[in-house]
């Protein structure tokens, strides 16, 4: 147990302060010593945490050197109310797991400037594993914060000649330093964003409790000043009269009504919290790390709470009465404030998404009042809805239907069928919050309304919002932060905006058709494939070619040092989609777009699925796909197995994204038509659409 888990511990809670009561003759022993101690330690603690709170009070600016972060001198109070002094410049690894004084060394001794040192044999210092467990090799962004932590040490060790239980003789820590330790984390500390509270003071708002220390939740909106109290609240008492009985006179009533009218009275409801700490770590935040292609990127106020003085204080406060001079000063009081405007809905956008988060727009809604075309072939998979104001995310916050949804009706953001397939009455879906006044619905895959990752079924669908809420049928609106439902009649597009007739609530509904009267693009198909052995001249090394998908090609030499596959369109080579196959020992061979493997049979009979190898672009629309010799299948020499053995080349049209199986694409984004198909027009595959998988077996027969 550390020295300091029983201080902490009393600092959690609320206990009697306990002192000596001295009188001549009392012993004195380690225990009354200590309470001694404690009785103004923890009093001070107590004080610190409750009127300073949890911050920086000086100094302890973070920089970056070399590889390493270091934290200047300086002073902070942390989530218990403890004193935490950063006496030298101290600099620490933010991806060694084992440095800072926490869990390790810490490199206190570098003086200000001077670089960490390098290894002795002259390359470049390296960092092992990160401290969320990650391989160093790894290159993608990462995020950490650095906390200051306060941290008990002992100290000036010396002999101790009597003991309570070990024989005379042992040494004990004869000083107890309060010192600190650095820490970094993997994740992002709670930002120090401005108070979400502040409209409950002027306008009679409800605030958002976002659980962070200094920024306390609002229990109830506390009346407005000069607005009159709410309906059954005790500022009742301020409305009634002499004549009710109530033993006070008019002068005390008045006095009263504005007391519980005042702004005062506001902030004593606003900060009527209770006297626990916030759970959790007591540590100080000190800056959030970037570290990014072997660089590391410091930012320390978005994280970093702040204590000032009361000098400070003052200077903000005649600062802000030199704004209102600037403002207010010979002049009249402004005009009240016009009443603020509904929400209303802003764009409407449908969208392709990736796996990987690129999105492209398909299309945009110009007027709820016509319908909107929506492509089919672009293979829309998201709608995003973007608002003119922040919405509510209390119990107004926008929800939607997700597949096998009892009651879909009850949520406030919908999108629905004109004809219902598989009598699903909706379209089952999910919600994100992408920004505060922007939402985006995303398709389900695997539902009747969804071609898998291809995006809508063919078919005229009604996005419907919410502004008339039926609270007995549980549907509550979309909301503003007021509260305020949102102003939903579809209007034609006027000032930025598409719904609305200026009052709020009433629903939005709009239409968009998918696939209505559209060329469809011509997709990409597969044009021929062919079998090479480069150790032959004559017809550029073609052995074998398939004539017909559907039907097995025989391929009757054992060397096969290349398969062709020619396609009708350029194929995109780069990108999540980019063609790949599997090598050796490849534990998923299945996520690649360009198989080839073993029929089930023939994989039990030969031990192993798939034939590894590598796979080029040899032109903008020509694949290569070249086994690796020197497996169980292809020997050194490049030979297949002797006898008749049976193969499949598989090239991936039904693509997964989400699922790590992307399929072949070509420059427009658009899936493989794979289908095989009787040859026609000089192709081997397709159906007329994107999508479909091609599967063409072909024998090694070496018995003739």
């Amino acid at each position: 147990m550390n020295v300091h888990d029983n201080a902490e511990a009393l600092l959690r809670v609320l206990t009697a302060p306990r002192r000596n009561q001295f009188f001549y003759g009392k012993r004195m022993d380690v225990q009354h010593f200590r309470m001694e101690q404690d009785y103004g330690k923890l009093k001070q603690w107590l004080l610190n945490r409750l009127t300073l709170g949890k911050g920086v009070l000086c100094g302890l600016r973070v920089t970056v050197e070399g590889e390493r972060i270091c934290v200047d001198p300086g002073v902070a109070i942390d989530g218990l109310g403890r004193e935490i002094i950063v006496p030298v410049r101290s600099c620490i690894d933010p991806l060694a797991p084992d440095e800072g004084c926490c869990g390790g060394k810490l490199s206190g001794d570098l003086r200000p400037g001077e670089p960490p040192a390098a290894p002795a044999d002259g390359s470049a210092p390296t960092h092992g594993n990160r401290p969320d467990g990650q391989p160093d090799d790894d290159r993608r962004p990462r995020i950490f914060t650095l906390w200051l932590c306060y941290r008990e040490c002992l100290a000036d060790h010396e002999p101790t000649f009597v003991t309570d239980c070990d024989a005379p003789g042992h040494c004990a820590a004869g000083t107890l330093v309060e010192s600190f330790c650095l820490q970094v984390r993997p994740g992002l500390a709670p930002p120090q964003g401005d108070p979400t509270w502040c409209a409950h003071l002027w306008h009679g708002e409800q605030g958002h409790d976002d659980g962070e220390p200094g920024r306390p939740p609002v229990p109830a909106p506390a009346p407005t000043p000069g607005a009159g109290p709410a309906a059954g609240d005790i500022s009742s008492l301020t409305h009634v009269s002499a004549a009710s009985g109530l033993p006070l006179t008019p002068e005390q009533l008045a006095a009263l009504r504005d007391a519980m009218d005042s702004r005062r009275h506001g902030l004593c409801e606003l900060f009527d919290h209770s006297c626990e700490p916030h759970e959790g770590d007591p540590c100080v935040p000190l800056a959030l790390i970037v570290a990014r292609d072997g660089r590391l990127v410091v930012e320390s106020c978005a994280v970093r709470p702040r204590i000032y003085s009361n000098a400070v204080l003052l200077d903000l406060i005649l600062c802000l009465a030199v704004k209102i001079d600037e403002c207010c000063n010979g002049h009249e009081p402004p005009d009240p404030a016009p009443a603020p405007q509904p929400m209303r809905l802003r764009s409407v956008d449908f969208l392709r998404r990736n796996a990987d988060g690129a999105e492209v727009v398909v299309a945009s809604m110009a007027t709820p009042l016509v319908d909107t075309p929506v492509p089919i072939a672009r293979n829309a998979n998201a709608i995003r809805l973007r608002f003119d104001h922040a919405f509510a995310q209390d119990q107004h916050v926008p929800t939607t239907h997700a597949l096998g949804d009892a009651n879909f009706e009850r949520h406030n953001v919908q999108v629905l069928p004109q004809e219902a397939l598989g009598d699903l009455a909706y379209v089952p879906g999910t919600l994100a919050i992408e920004a505060p006044d922007t939402i985006r619905f995303d398709l389900f895959p695997d539902s009747p309304y969804a071609r898998g990752s291809r995006g809508w079924q063919k078919g005229r669908y009604r996005i419907a919002l919410r502004g008339n809420e039926n609270l007995p049928a549980q549907q509550q609106a979309v909301a503003d932060l007021s509260g305020a439902a949102f102003d939903g009649e579809a209007i034609a597009p006027a000032g930025g905006l598409i719904s609305g007739d200026g009052t709020k609530g009433g629903d939005f509904s709009a239409w968009f058709v998918v696939g209505a009267g559209e060329v469809p693009p011509e997709p990409m198909r597969v044009a021929s494939v062919d079998f090479v052995d480069r150790t032959i001249e004559a017809g550029g090394g073609v052995v074998a070619t398939v004539a017909d998908a559907r039907e097995e090609t025989r391929v009757t030499t054992r060397r096969i040092d290349a398969i062709r596959i020619r396609m009708t369109k350029p194929v995109r080579a780069d990108g999540p989609n980019a063609p790949s196959t599997h090598d050796v020992d490849d534990a998923d061979f299945r996520r690649h777009n360009v198989q080839l493997r073993l029929p089930p049979e023939e994989a039990r009979r030969r031990g192993v699925e798939f034939v590894p190898g590598r796979v080029t672009l040899e032109s903008a629309d020509t694949l290569r796909f070249e086994p690796t010799p020197g497996t169980r299948i292809v020997d050194p020499n490049g030979q297949w197995p002797r006898g008749r053995s049976r193969y499949e080349l598989f090239l991936r049209g039904d693509g997964n994204n989400a699922g790590g199986q992307p399929a072949l694409v070509d420059t427009g984004g658009f899936e493989l038509d794979g289908e095989a198909a009787t040859p026609s027009g000089g192709v081997l595959s397709g159906d007329g659409a994107p999508g479909g998988d091609f599967v063409a077996a072909f024998i090694v027969d070496t018995e003739r």
